[in-house]
């Protein structure tokens, strides 16, 4: 993974090397919109207590040469599910939560003047809560293998700032949970020559 990472830095470091002459253009954007967890709980009762439809954010920094291939970090905050169950038979009841705090790696790719398509991998902090019989249990941890692919439509408003619709779809690899999003996107622009 680290020495992946370090080929993708001096990839990134060659092609900027190669366009002394062209401005450097950066953007920065953030998105949200409805996320779904594609539900793999095991237990049937907390399996359909879960609610699996929530808001998801989505923040990006990017490095936009003058070529197809965009390169940059990508962060954002989705619920995964959540869960309030009440009491029931022997059932004593409780609530749930799973959340996370993605930093990904990603590649654009243009492939028609406003599409593109983009995915790279990264890591995930998560976070749980758990609470049963009034007593609270929180932890956080690191998922390493996680993975992102979306397909972006974006139309310029001018010369700085563009809106647009983003389908993607995330997966966790250490809790091996999956979603996906529809976000409304907006970027803005900035270019400096060297």
């Amino acid at each position: 993974m680290r020495k992946t990472i370090l080929i993708l830095f001096l990839m990134a470091g060659s092609l900027s090397a190669q366009s002394q002459e062209k401005p450097n253009n950066w953007s920065v954007g953030a998105g949200l919109g409805w996320f779904h967890y594609i539900n793999t709980i095991q237990m049937p009762r907390v399996k359909n207590a879960a609610v699996t439809d929530h808001v998801g954010y989505t923040f990006r920094f990017m490095w936009e040469p003058e070529h197809r291939l965009s390169m940059g970090l990508e962060s954002g905050y989705y619920t995964i599910y959540s869960i309030d169950s009440k009491p029931a038979g022997n059932w004593a009841g409780g609530s749930a939560k799973l959340t996370a705090l993605p930093l990904l790696l990603s590649f654009r790719i243009r492939v028609l003047p406003d599409f593109y398509l983009s995915g790279g991998p990264g890591l995930t902090i998560m976070f749980s809560e758990v609470n049963v019989l009034g007593s609270e249990a929180n932890s956080s941890f690191l998922s390493l293998a996680n993975l992102h692919i979306s397909a972006l439509y974006r139309k310029k408003i001018n010369d700085r700032f563009d809106i647009g619709g983003e389908v993607k779809f995330v997966n966790f690899g250490k809790t091996e949970d999956y979603g996906y999003s529809v976000q409304l996107i907006g970027s803005y622009h900035f270019r400096f020559r060297k």
